[in-house]
């Protein structure tokens, strides 16, 4: 059952998104050092090919896999180096998507042993709110948003455009997870 839409339930309890948005900010700042210019005004979304220059600096190697009921897996690093492998079966929005979204999990130091890559983390905990919210940073950066505001965009309207671009990359996700990513997607 799709969740009701209602612009006041996306008015986050105070200082809930403090933490994640300083979070963010610091891998979009990692990012930076690395020579990527990550989640910035101009610049986003990033091209396949500069976030392939983005992945290979971070120290991943990455290819597309058959994967059953997942659509990324990050690997432990080997001499170095993080394998992430992306389910070659999802569309091409998701796979960019999943690629973010692993990559985030590398630069925020969540990948250090298998127990990580195997252990079913919930998409509410914290480490999947900060690699969905990286993703999301560069995927539907603030200018989209204001973009869509300028075009008319307001009140319901902005959540429902929004959430059609969360819906883009994330087609599978339950409508609890895609409501939650909303509001931070909305207020970062």
């Amino acid at each position: 059952m799709a969740h009701p839409l209602s612009f006041d339930d996306l008015v986050p309890a105070p200082g809930r998104f403090e933490r994640l948005r300083s979070d963010v900010a610091a891998l979009v700042a990692r990012c930076h050092e690395l020579g990527v210019a990550y989640a910035t005004y101009e610049w986003s979304p990033l091209s396949d090919i500069t976030l392939g220059l983005l992945l290979k600096r971070a120290g991943i190697q990455w290819h597309y896999c058959a994967l059953e009921h997942i659509g990324e897996i990050v690997w432990p690093p080997i001499c170095g180096i993080h394998l992430l492998q992306v389910n070659h079966a999802q569309p091409r929005r998701a796979q960019r998507f999943a690629l973010r979204h692993g990559l985030a999990h590398v630069l925020a130091g969540h990948v250090s042993d298998l127990t990580f890559a195997h252990d079913g983390r919930h998409w509410s905990t914290p480490e999947e709110e900060l690699a969905d919210a990286f993703a999301f940073a560069d995927l539907i950066p603030v200018r989209m948003i204001y973009e869509a505001q300028a075009s008319g965009f307001r009140g319901i309207d902005l959540v429902r455009w929004t959430r059609a671009e969360i819906r883009r990359y994330c087609r599978g996700w339950p409508e609890e997870r895609i409501h939650d990513r909303l509001q931070f997607v909305l207020h970062l």
